[in-house]
């Protein structure tokens, strides 16, 4: 319409100006007809599409423009980001301590890296585009590295190995994972061979084993029960003697419970206070506690811990080493009980009584041959009763005692003289032997007969009383 408007004002005052033109006389007409009137329209229509047209794809040429210039900005921050990762990559791939290679299908060396190079003592030109077997790889190894890269060409999954190999550092362990390579469209496009030297930890694998197996050795072989527990008292770990000695078959019947299950009552406290002890850092030696059976019944365990710690110092559980010592508090109870006798025996005074040393001191006396020698026990222990014996005894006492200590007799039997502390002699039937009590370590076990004795002043013999 707006360029209908302005078409037919420029014409009108086209027409007042221009009025002697006879063709323009007539266009003028034209256009005041009714017939004028809608071709005038008409091309104003036209005119108004043209114009919204040109306006619409203004507008979309512009927007395609911004679109256009957004898609490049984005690929080219693609393409930068991808030339940044790929340099990452190779920066990671050539720095790493692993051997990373890739395979074409024909098990050709399309990459290696830095370390790969190093280790096999090739240049790239010797490596890149190679086989294995043009490299000079035994045939066995070869073929195993081959098998396992056309196994994930055909699988598409990774594939591992393990072998030893002879390279420019020595013999050597070596752990290879084949891993697959995809392209596009989903085909397996080549393979990546990651190899690790694990020489040290196979070394350190089987130093591991041999350890265990001392140790299992030890533990088999103990005459002792060991157990391990954790720091809450858990128990981690029984051997087999310790299993049987608490009357056990099954080490599930000990792993998991609490060491408080196995500890008779009365010892719970003194067990605490010794685990924190050993926490603090302090020996505290070998302990007798009283542990409880299977069926109820309480025995006696020398008992000898260690608190087991971490590379940092930190406590992590408890190793215990465990004596039944059952069979030897009898054997001290009986022993007792001989000693009880004995001493009850000893200090009888119906006859003096002594127990001499090898060195021929009095080790201990009763109160009856104090008072037949007129000396105090501390006195006699401070002499020998070689001090004691007339010189012309001394020598056949010397003779039967040597025979003793020299095991040929186990005791004997004499008269002999005894000089009492008023310097006067007294004749005693006198009997020595070895006790059967090892306690006594050799000692000589003495025995006088008050009833034989006769005083001698004058060096002659009275009649016996």
């Amino acid at each position: 319409m707006k360029w209908n408007m302005i078409i037919s004002v420029g014409l009108l005052a086209a027409a007042d100006q221009w009025a002697v033109f006879p063709e323009f006389e007539s266009l003028l007409q034209f256009h005041k007809s009714s017939w004028g009137i809608i071709v005038f329209l008409f091309l104003a229509v036209l005119l108004f599409i043209f114009w919204a047209w040109t306006l619409s794809l203004r507008r979309a040429v512009k927007t395609r423009t911004k679109s256009l210039e957004m898609e490049v900005r984005e690929r080219r921050q693609a393409e930068e980001a991808l030339r940044i990762k790929e340099e990452q990559y190779r920066a990671v791939v050539e720095s790493s301590s692993d051997y990373i290679m890739r395979y074409d299908r024909d098990f050709r060396h399309i990459y290696a890296n830095r370390k790969a190079l190093e280790v096999t003592g090739l240049p790239p030109e010797q490596y890149i585009g190679k086989t294995h077997r043009e490299m000079g790889f035994p045939e066995h190894l070869s073929e195993l590295w081959e098998q396992n890269i056309q196994k994930v060409f055909d699988t598409g999954k990774p594939s591992k190995v393990e072998f030893e190999v002879d390279l420019a550092e020595g013999m050597m362990q070596l752990d290879l994972t084949f891993n697959p390579e995809f392209s596009l469209d989903g085909r397996v496009n080549s393979v990546v061979g990651i190899s690790r030297d694990v020489t040290e930890r196979k070394k350190a694998e089987e130093a591991l084993r041999a350890s265990e197996t001392r140790w299992q050795t030890v533990i088999n072989t103990s005459p002792d029960g060991i157990c391990i527990a954790s720091m809450d008292g858990v128990i981690q770990f029984v051997s087999d003697k310790l299993l049987t000695v608490h009357g056990y078959e099954r080490p599930e019947d000990m792993v998991g419970k609490h060491m408080f299950e196995f500890l008779d009552a009365s010892y719970h406290e003194q067990a605490s206070v010794k685990i924190q002890e050993m926490m603090d850092g302090h020996y505290t030696g070998v302990k007798e506690f009283k542990l409880i059976r299977k069926n109820g019944q309480r025995f006696y365990m020398d008992v000898n811990a260690e608190v087991l710690r971490d590379d940092n110092g930190r406590p992590v559980s408890i190793f215990f080493v465990e004596r039944d010592v059952t069979e030897r508090k009898h054997a001290e109870e009986v022993l007792r009980e001989s000693e009880s006798r004995f001493r009850s025996y000893f200090e009888l005074p119906l006859a003096g009584r002594a127990i001499t040393s090898p060195e021929k001191g009095w080790v201990e006396v009763n109160d009856a041959l104090c008072a037949m020698l007129g000396y105090t026990k501390s006195e006699l222990i401070q002499m020998t009763w070689v001090d004691l014996t007339h010189p012309d005894d001394l020598a056949a006492d010397l003779a039967q005692f040597k025979r003793v200590m020299a095991g040929e007799v186990d005791g004997y039997t004499l008269e002999k003289r005894f000089i009492k502390k008023e310097r006067s002699a007294g004749l005693h039937q006198y009997g020595g032997s070895l006790p059967a009590n090892p306690r006594w370590n050799s000692r000589l076990f003495c025995g006088f007969d008050p009833g034989y004795y006769r005083a001698q002043t004058d060096g002659r013999s009275a009649s016996k009383k």
